[in-house]
Order: structure tokens, then C-alpha cells, then sequence
């Protein structure tokens, strides 16, 4: 009878129980960088044009589990500034639809879009401003469009703005 009873337990156990796929939290098309490995980007500063900074972009696409129920989508992008005279970095690190973040920023008006104009063109943008010590490496803040990618950084005194894509 005890073999009967375990058995029926293990039955209604393994019959009973559903097994749940995970939910996948993709990124929307909206939101995904147009940026490809390799992809070179110049900024130009506004009150001198020999004053220029060059990056070279890194692009990694792939899925991250974060709990056993959860997978999120992941891009992470890093522009390396090639320049010889400047250490300038970033990384932007794009998690699902609504997680997204510029390493050392937050976003200073809660991802609320606007447009600017570059050249003739608008580009819808968010601004994140800088979080760690203010320093002369760091801008104070970045314009970011999610398909575009870095469109303009700002120092205290001055602006660099994208001009080309390579």
C-alpha cells in the first residue's frame, strides 16, 4: 500500500506540475541602436574644429538571464575614443524594453524625449548627465537617441557634436 501511496504522489507531482517558459523581454525595434561593430563616429567641437574626437564602436548582442522566469535582451555598445590625446570612453548597456543605461550617467529628465537638430536634422534624444566626480574627462552630459546612438556631449564650456559615421 506505502508503494501505491508513493506513487500516486509522485504521479500527481509530476502531472501536476506546469512548466512555465520563461518570459523573454526583447528590445523594440524603436529602441535598437542602428550602430554596428567597427562603425567610426567623429565629434567635432563647437568653438574649435580641430578639437575632434574619434570612436571607434563596439556592438554585443545577446540574452541575459536574470531570474529563472526572466531573460532580458541584451545590447551593449562601447565607443572607444582612438584619439591619442584623450581617454574618453563609453559604455551603453540596453536590457530589455525598459532598462537602459550610459555607465557614470542617469537620465536627467526621466527619458523624456525631445528633438535637437544636427546639420538640418532632428534627431528625438534624452539627456543623461554625469553621476561620478566632476572632472575635465567626463562630460556633464550626453544626448542619446536610441536608434542613433551618442549624438552630442557637453562640458561646462563647450559641446561636441557627432558630424560623421564611417
Amino acid at each position: 500500500m506505502k508503494k501505491i501511496n508513493v506513487i500516486l504522489v509522485l504521479l500527481i507531482a509530476f502531472f501536476g506540475c506546469e512548466t512555465s517558459q520563461p518570459e523573454i523581454d526583447n528590445i523594440p525595434a524603436s529602441k535598437k541602436p542602428i550602430l554596428q561593430n567597427k562603425d567610426v563616429i567623429y565629434f567635432v567641437n563647437d568653438k574649435d574644429n580641430n578639437l575632434a574626437d574619434t570612436f571607434v564602436v563596439s556592438k554585443k548582442e545577446d540574452y541575459q538571464m536574470y531570474s529563472g522566469s526572466l531573460i532580458w535582451e541584451r545590447i551593449i555598445l562601447n565607443y572607444e575614443n582612438v584619439n591619442k590625446q584623450s581617454t574618453l570612453n563609453f559604455e551603453v548597456t540596453i536590457l530589455g524594453a525598459h532598462r537602459f543605461a550610459v555607465h557614470d550617467y542617469i537620465p536627467s529628465n526621466k527619458y523624456e524625449m525631445f528633438d535637437i537638430e544636427i546639420d538640418s536634422v532632428k534627431y528625438p534624444v534624452f539627456v543623461v548627465e554625469n553621476t561620478s566626480r566632476k572632472t575635465n574627462a567626463l562630460p556633464d552630459s550626453i544626448y542619446y537617441s536610441y536608434k542613433e546612438g551618442i549624438l552630442s556631449y557637453y562640458y561646462s564650456d563647450t559641446i561636441y557634436k557627432r558630424t560623421k559615421i564611417f
